[in-house]
C-alpha cells in the first residue's frame, strides 16, 4: 500500500525558504550591526592606544619598574599618573621650596646655586660635610655656653658670698673707723699742743741762730782782715826771697835743645840730648825756626812748625820720628825744640786744675785730667798733690789761713784746663734738690778758679792754658 510523505510538498519548500531567508537577513543584519560595532571598537582601541603612547609606549609598560610602580599604585588606591605628579612635585618642591613650577625651572634654580652638569648628590657632598662641621660648632658652642652658665652660676654663687662677707667687713670697718676717729681726735689735741710749743721753741732758736749769726759775720770780718794781713806778709816773703835773684827768663819761652841734622827720606831727626840730659822714650818736642825762637800764643794756635817724638838715643843724642810737619816750613839743622815740661837741670813744679779735652770732641773729662798729670810726671815734671799743699801753708801761715789758700808757693806753672761755665742763678721757688745742689757746685768750682788765677797773678805764676800746654809740649793728635 503506498504512503504518502509529509512535507515533500510544494508548502514545505516554501516554509523552508522563508525561514532560510528570514535566518540569511537576520545573519546579515547582525553581520551588519557586529562589524559596525567592531570598527567603532577597533576605532576607540586606536584612539585608546594612541593616548595611552602618550604616557608610555607598550615596552615601557612591561619593564619592572613600571609594573613595580603601577602595582604600588594599586595597592595605595591611585593611578601612576597621581604617583609621578606627586613625585614631580615633591622633587620641585625638594629644589625649589616650592612645589610649583616645573623641572626646568628647577634645574635653573640649580644653575643659579652653582651646581652644573653633576649629580645634586654629588654637589650635596660638601654643603653635607659644611653642614656637619656647622653642627658639631654649634654643639660645640653649645657646650660652652653651657659651661659658661656653670661658671656664671658659680660666679653668682661667689659673688653672692663674697657681697655677704663685704657687708660683714663693712660692718666691722665702720666699728674700727669709729674707734680710730676717737683715737685720731685724741691725737689731734696731742699734736696741737706739741705744735704750740714747737712753734715757740723755733721762734727761740730762731732769736739764738740770728744772734749767732751775727756772731759768725763778725768772725768772718775778722778772718778776713786776717787773710788780708797774710796776703800782705806773703808778698813781702815773695819780695823777700826774690830780690836778691836775678830774673830769669820765661821758661816757657825756653829752648831745650836743637836739631843736629835730618833725614828727610825716613822722616826722622837727631837731636843734642840722650841719656845723660835725662830724656824718655816717647817724650814730644814742639820744633821752632832758630831765628824766631819758641813763640806760642795764649790760645795756642801760634806753636812750632812741626812736632817730633822720641823713639830711640843714646848717650847724648836721640833719633826723633816728625810726627807733624809742614811742607812750606820743613824741619832744618839747627831748629830749635822745647818742651815746657822737661828741662835737664831741674825739675819744675806743675799745678793741674780742671777738666781737659785732649781729643778734641768738645768733651772735657776729669780722665784727660789724670792723662796730663801722668805726663807732667813722666817727663820730669812734678804734680802738686793739694794734700800736700795744705799740709806747707798750715806750716807757713797756720791752719786758719792754709785752707784760703789754693797755690802753694813754689809753684812754677799753672796749667788750667777748659774754663768753668758761668754759674746760673738758681730760678726762684726751685725746690728740686738735685738742681739746687748742681748750682751750688757749679758756684763753688767757679769761685776755686777764679781764686786761683788771682793767686797765681799775686805769686807771678804763669797761667798756661790747654791749648798752649798742648802747643809747648809737642802735642799732636793721636798721641794719646
Amino acid at each position: 500500500m503506498a504512503v504518502r510523505r509529509v512535507g515533500q510538498g510544494p508548502s514545505g519548500l516554501v516554509y523552508i525558504l522563508i525561514v532560510f531567508v528570514f535566518l540569511f537577513l537576520t545573519t546579515l543584519g547582525l553581520s551588519i550591526l557586529f562589524y559596525s560595532q567592531r570598527e567603532e571598537s577597533a576605532k576607540k582601541a586606536t584612539e585608546a592606544q594612541q593616548k595611552l603612547e602618550q604616557f608610555a609606549t607598550s615596552r615601557e609598560l612591561v619593564e619592572p619598574e613600571t609594573v613595580r610602580m603601577l602595582g604600588l599604585a594599586k595597592e595605595n588606591g591611585r593611578t601612576l599618573l597621581r604617583d609621578l605628579q606627586t613625585e614631580r612635585e615633591n622633587l620641585i618642591r625638594l629644589i625649589t621650596g616650592s612645589g610649583e613650577g616645573s623641572i626646568e625651572q628647577a634645574r635653573q634654580a640649580l644653575k643659579e646655586s652653582g651646581i652644573v652638569d653633576k649629580p645634586v648628590t654629588e654637589a650635596m657632598k660638601p654643603l653635607l660635610a659644611d653642614l656637619k662641621k656647622a653642627n658639631d660648632r654649634i654643639a660645640q658652642l653649645e657646650g660652652q655656653i653651657e659651661a659658661r652658665k656653670n661658671e656664671l652660676t658659680t660666679l653668682k654663687n661667689q659673688y653672692e658670698q663674697a657681697q655677704s662677707e663685704g657687708e660683714q667687713k663693712i660692718t666691722e670697718l665702720n666699728t674700727r673707723i669709729d674707734k680710730y676717729q676717737g683715737d685720731y681726735n685724741a691725737y689731734q689735741k696731742d699734736v696741737d699742743a706739741q705744735r704750740a710749743d714747737i712753734a715757740k721753741r723755733l721762734e727761740d732758736s730762731q732769736s739764738r741762730a740770728a744772734a749767732e749769726i751775727r756772731q759768725r759775720d763778725n768772725e768772718i770780718k775778722r778772718l778776713e782782715n786776717e787773710l788780708t794781713k797774710a796776703s800782705l806778709r806773703i808778698k813781702e816773703l815773695i819780695s823777700t826771697i826774690t830780690k836778691d835773684t836775678p830774673k830769669v827768663p820765661d821758661a816757657s819761652q825756653q829752648a831745650d835743645g836743637r836739631v843736629v841734622s835730618v833725614n828727610p827720606d825716613d822722616n826722622l831727626v837727631y837731636i843734642n840730648l840722650g841719656q845723660t840730659d835725662h830724656l824718655v822714650l816717647g817724650m814730644t818736642f814742639e820744633v821752632f825756626d832758630a831765628d824766631r825762637g819758641v813763640q806760642v800764643d795764649e790760645l795756642g794756635d801760634l806753636r812750632g812748625k812741626a812736632s817730633i817724638e822720641v823713639v830711640d838715643m843714646d848717650a847724648v843724642t836721640a833719633t826723633c820720628r816728625i810726627a807733624r810737619s809742614s811742607y812750606s816750613r820743613p824741619v832744618l839743622a839747627e831748629d830749635l825744640i822745647a818742651n815746657i815740661v822737661y828741662d835737664k837741670d831741674r825739675r819744675y813744679k806743675f799745678y793741674v786744675f780742671g777738666d781737659f779735652d785732649l781729643d778734641g770732641d768738645g768733651k772735657a773729662t776729669l780722665a784727660d785730667h789724670d792723662q796730663v798729670q801722668n805726663l807732667i810726671t813722666k817727663w820730669g815734671g812734678d804734680v802738686i798733690d793739694p794734700r800736700d799743699r795744705e799740709r806747707r801753708l798750715t806750716a807757713l801761715l797756720g791752719k786758719d789761713l792754709a785752707g784760703k789758700n789754693i797755690l802753694p808757693l813754689d809753684t812754677d806753672f799753672v796749667i788750667v784746663g777748659e774754663e768753668p761755665e758761668l754759674p746760673q742763678p738758681v730760678p726762684p721757688g726751685t725746690r728740686d734738690p738735685q738742681v739746687i745742689k748742681a748750682a751750688i757746685q757749679a758756684k763753688q768750682k767757679w769761685d776755686a778758679y777764679i781764686q786761683l788765677r788771682n793767686e797765681a797773678n799775686s805769686l807771678s805764676v804763669p797761667i798756661i792754658s790747654q791749648n798752649r800746654f798742648l802747643a809747648l809740649i809737642g802735642y799732636y793728635k793721636n798721641k794719646l
